[in-house]
């Protein structure tokens, strides 16, 4: 090999070189600008709510010990779950002395669901019923003033007792409707209904908006079971059980402001701004990116939805590069995609939604057929 093949060949590693490092240190210090239409996208047209309007720090103090306020109590779990997000800290935000539901949820499945077999494990006896619902009137009581709220907002706190809740409010409605007290056990469905609708509409998190969901199912099969046992009651109350739904459709479920309270988590992210290496603008813009194609999918039917999103997942579950701009900043197009995978798994959540606006047009088909019999 002569000198000037040996030269050319050293030059060639030397540019290499250079485009290699150039190509390293760009995308770690050199974040994007904000993508057109992002703000306005996000942009949140909410009233800050005060806390004790909030329907969210409410239902996070609804287990405070007995004689302290839930809203600060509440407050206090809020709190403690985003320090606990920040420093990605999965420790318990359960706080002392807070109330116990009393009983096992899985023997109400008769009083919320029609079983092909009552046994002991799933059925507890009406006598016994009523002694779970004294053993928990303080939770009950505190739910139902919290029904007369309207306004959800900030991080979500803890649920699961909402669910607890709201089985035995099931299984409190059927007890009502066999023993003839219909007017109240109605009453009871449409207030908790009308407050579920008021919630799903409103701008929630997926992991917020996925229980709120099993609250909405619970409802919808409390409605089945009351057309059930007194159908000529259920004519009677046609206008205000269509009333209570008064839309239905996708819309009934805000998903874009779910997409909205999704992304303002990121600001909440362990790290954000604190290394120079992590590029927010650069992975809000792809996180905008993915909502705007999560929408589009989530608003198409049947075998299309179904593509959509098989694709989606594909792609984002995917940490390899696919454009340019993602190969600019391969290490941030990891961090987003972490993100993304999550979002576009819980167009589940769709599935779910339209099965329940499926299950209402039903018992509003139901009302009107015996209604004209």
């Amino acid at each position: 090999m002569n000198l000037n093949k040996i030269d050319k060949l050293l030059y060639g590693y030397f540019v290499f070189t250079l485009i290699s490092l150039a190509w390293f240190f760009y995308p770690t210090f050199i974040d994007e600008e904000a993508a057109a239409g992002r703000t306005d996208f996000y942009k949140n047209t909410q009233p800050i709510t005060p806390d004790r309007e909030n329907i969210s720090t409410a239902l996070a103090g609804i287990s405070a010990p007995v004689g302290k306020d839930i809203f600060a109590h509440g407050k206090q779990t809020q709190v403690l779950t985003l320090e606990n997000f920040k420093s990605k800290n999965v420790a318990n935000t359960k706080l002392s002395n807070e109330i116990e539901f009393v009983g096992n949820t899985e023997q109400l499945e008769c009083w919320q669901l029609t079983v092909e077999k009552e046994t002991p494990q799933n059925c507890m006896s009406a006598n016994e019923l009523k002694r779970v619902l004294q053993g928990n009137q303080i939770l009950l009581d505190r739910y139902i003033s919290i029904l007369d709220l309207h306004h959800w907002q900030g991080m979500d706190g803890r649920l699961q007792q909402a669910i607890n809740i709201n089985r035995l409010i099931a299984a409190k409605i059927k007890l009502d409707a066999v023993e003839g007290k219909t007017e109240q056990a109605f009453d009871l469905w449409q207030k908790n209904q009308i407050f579920i609708n008021r919630v799903l509409a409103q701008e929630q998190t997926m992991a917020a908006r996925a229980i709120f969901l099993v609250l909405d199912v619970i409802s919808l099969d409390t409605l089945d079971t009351l057309l059930a046992i007194s159908p000529d009651f259920a004519k009677s109350k046609r206008g205000k059980i269509a009333n209570t739904f008064p839309q239905i459709g996708l819309k009934r479920y805000n998903l874009k402001g779910m997409l909205k309270a999704e992304y303002r988590l990121f600001e909440y992210m362990p790290g954000r701004g604190q290394a120079v290496y992590i590029h927010p603008e650069f992975i809000k813009n792809k996180i905008y990116r993915a909502n705007l194609e999560w929408l589009e999918c989530a608003n198409l039917d049947g075998n299309s939805f179904d593509g959509c999103m098989h694709t989606l997942n594909l792609r984002y579950a995917s940490f390899i590069p696919k454009k340019l701009n993602e190969w600019r900043d391969p290490l941030n197009n990891i961090f987003a995609n972490m993100l993304i995978s999550g979002q576009v798994r819980a167009l589940e959540l769709v599935k779910s939604m339209r099965e329940h606006n499926a299950k209402i047009q039903m018992a509003l088909t139901k009302i009107n057929a015996q209604t004209t019999r």
